[in-house]
């Protein structure tokens, strides 16, 4: 996708990984500007079909979503019960699977414990 990996928080811890909480909306935003634009006309078509191709573009959606999920992620990293208390640990015993469905199904219980985050990026997202 060409989405830049998020800086450290201001707690500073190596957060990154909370981009898999909003994957499906750049993947989505992604779809959107390279095939549903895919046609476009007129004379300013190969400007705009340019721009919305640039990674860049996702990359600042992608910033935006960060600030809606950094917060309820940092909040989530500190009520898990997981041992040792790491980004990584977190991401691996909370979130991500091997298995797409369960993978879904733990996004979806992060965003539902998160209401504001979950309204937040998926109201951008629509945008």
């Amino acid at each position: 996708m060409g989405v830049k990996v998020p800086e450290r928080s201001a707690s500073g811890s190596n957060d990154w990984m909370r981009a898999a909480i909003y994957y499906a909306e750049l993947q989505a935003a992604q779809t959107f500007f390279q095939t549903n634009n895919a046609n476009l006309a007129g004379p300013n078509a190969t400007y705009v079909r340019k721009a919305i191709r640039d990674p860049d573009l996702l990359n600042q959606l992608a910033q935006a979503l960060d600030f809606y999920a950094a917060p309820a992620f940092e909040v989530a990293m500190a009520n898990a019960a997981v041992n040792p208390p790491t980004v990584v640990n977190y991401f691996n015993t909370h979130i991500f699977d091997a298995n797409p469905v369960t993978f879904q199904t733990n996004v979806t219980a992060f965003r539902n414990a998160c209401p504001i985050a979950n309204a937040g990026t998926g109201a951008f997202a629509e945008r």
